[in-house]
């Protein structure tokens, strides 16, 4: 018997969100996800309001290059953030 673990990868796997559940299910849920997620917003909000973002790879083909196996492999996102100018400052 020898060790495949590709006879376990399927070739059309698709990223299945609900495999995570960082907060956990049901009655005793963690109680501060629903603030976690508004911080979540509030930030990423604030973050692109003050940044111009830019990819530095322009030819970058994340999906192709992202793959499953046992767990999702994603390809690293290299992005430049620059303060953005004011009406006055451009």
């Amino acid at each position: 018997m020898q060790f495949k673990p590709e006879r376990w990868i399927d070739p059309n796997c698709t990223d299945v969100k609900e495999a995570s559940q960082p907060f956990s299910l049901g009655l005793r849920a963690c109680v501060g996800r629903n603030f976690a997620f508004v911080e979540m917003s509030s930030i990423l909000a604030k973050v692109l309001y003050t940044y111009d973002l830019e990819l530095v790879d322009q030819n970058l083909d994340w999906e192709n290059d992202s793959h499953c196996h046992i767990m999702w492999w994603k390809a690293p996102v290299h992005v430049v953030f620059r303060p953005r100018l004011s009406k006055g400052e451009q």
